[in-house]
């Protein structure tokens, strides 16, 4: 059997690329190859037949894995940092027995700081990753839900679709509920970024101070209760595609000014950094405000106005599209009708009523209608009687008196109201049965009796 002398043993272990450390059961230092002297910076005649506890205190290593052996009689594993380029190392410490006792001890040292960039990047890209599916499959064909027979929507479209093909910053003014949202998706789905990432966000949703992280991020430790490996922001997640945001009015100052560099120099810099981070993405934004009013009150930074205004347009208000009411309802009744497992139908007395109401709200409120309509009626046809208290009298607009075969509509529907109520008060004591009867509360009840001068 073949044995190995001093050099042909040092030779064995310095053909392994680990760090390999060996102590006797005291902890004296007989042996260690060269890539473990690389990690602590050291020469081997300044460890061998050298104490560890002797070592540590002279300051050749932060801490002992072969001590820790001897003191727990069983193996030890731990993270250190290297003495030199602060490497990460997997240090492992295995007892060699002899009669029961321990004999010496095992060190394998391994270096894992590129395995830690790895992981670091790979969680980085899975957070990446799972944010874009979210984004991407929230994402609904938006073609399918645009509904308009108008000629103001059909010019706005075709702008629109013009708008999507370059890759021009976009800027999206009207009410509440018009829709600027849709649209923003629909010139994404249209654009030469659309098989890149998405990102929404409503500006005026997110607290003021936890805006600027939100949307730029931050390093570890930028803040008390930071996330300790920091978090990438949505302009990074966004990168290469585009970045939605709504109510951009809401934005306060500071921030503006890091939107404009965003815009101008294509970087951003994470909260607590101290470098910038090249950004490629298109801003869509949105806004109920007037910008231009905002920037004269000096609360919107006109530079930013100018760079938000490159392609600009206004969505018009349901009221002013109302040959898309009619549509719009049919779209949402079939949505409805799938969702709750309902066959029902407007009949023509309800469309004329959806037709008349002035939408403050928008489409968003048209959507809230419908389906609160599909909820509360039972019968499969709805009647215009079963949704004319729905509507505030004050926004059905009046029929046109010169046409004389067009009806008056809201008189027409005050006095089938107060038909109703005569037909219900017959079997009525008190305004409470009345208010029950008719599924509505007592101060409704009240008001409609005065309103009719109709004494219980």
């Amino acid at each position: 059997m073949n044995t190995f002398n001093e050099e042909e043993f040092q030779g064995l272990l310095n053909c392994i690329q680990d760090g390999v450390f060996i102590t006797d059961g005291i902890g004296t230092v007989v042996a260690c190859n060269d890539a473990s002297l690389s990690f602590c910076y050291s020469k081997r005649e300044d460890l061998i037949g050298k104490n560890m506890r002797d070592l540590v205190e002279e300051g050749f290593f932060d801490d002992s894995v072969a001590l820790k052996v001897i003191e727990r009689n069983s193996t030890v594993t731990e993270m250190q940092k290297s003495l030199t380029d602060k490497l990460d190392l997997l240090v492992t410490g295995t007892p060699f027995y002899k009669d029961g006792k321990i004999s010496y001890v095992v060190i394998t040292e391994r270096d894992v700081t590129e395995l830690g960039k790895l992981e670091r990047k790979l969680n980085q890209l899975k957070e990446i990753t799972e944010k874009d599916l979210y984004y991407q499959a929230s994402m609904p064909n938006i073609k399918s839900e645009l509904v308009f027979e108008s000629p103001v929507m059909l010019d706005l479209i075709s702008m629109v679709a013009r708008i999507s093909a370059s890759d021009a910053t976009v800027l999206i003014q009207g009410e509440s509920g018009t829709g600027k949202s849709l649209i923003a998706k629909f010139i994404y789905q249209n654009s030469l970024r659309k098989d890149k990432p998405f990102v929404e966000l409503n500006c005026g949703a997110i607290p003021e101070n936890l805006l600027e992280s939100e949307l730029f991020g931050y390093e570890k430790g930028a803040f008390t209760g930071a996330n300790n490996k920091g978090k990438i922001g949505l302009f990074e997640i966004a990168n290469g595609g585009t970045i939605f945001l709504d109510e951009i009015s809401t934005i306060p100052p500071h921030l503006q000014v890091k939107i404009l560099r965003v815009l101008q120099e294509k970087e951003i810099m994470r909260v607590g950094g101290t470098k910038y981070i090249p950004i490629d993405i298109r801003i869509i934004s949105a806004t109920n405000s007037n910008l231009e009013d905002l920037v004269k009150s000096g609360e919107f930074r006109k530079d930013l106005f100018y760079r938000l205004n490159v392609c600009s347009f206004t969505m018009p208000s349901l009221k002013d599209r109302k040959e898309d009411i009619a549509p719009l309802c049919e779209f949402f009744l079939e949505k409805f009708n799938a969702k709750y497992r309902c066959n029902k139908i407007l009949s023509s007395s309800a469309k004329k009523i959806l037709h008349c109401y002035n939408w403050p709200g928008n489409i968003r409120e048209l959507e809230n209608i419908m389906e609160r309509i599909v909820i509360i009626n039972n019968a499969d046809i709805i009647s215009g009687e079963s949704i004319s208290t729905l509507f505030p009298m004050s926004n059905l607009e009046s029929a046109n008196h010169n046409n004389p075969t067009v009806i008056d509509l809201k008189s027409e529907m005050d006095n089938f109201e107060k038909n109703i109520i005569l037909s219900k008060m017959k079997y009525c004591k008190t305004i409470t049965d009345l208010a029950v009867s008719l599924s509505i509360d007592k101060s409704t009840a009240t008001r409609k009796l005065q309103k009719h001068k109709i004494k219980l």
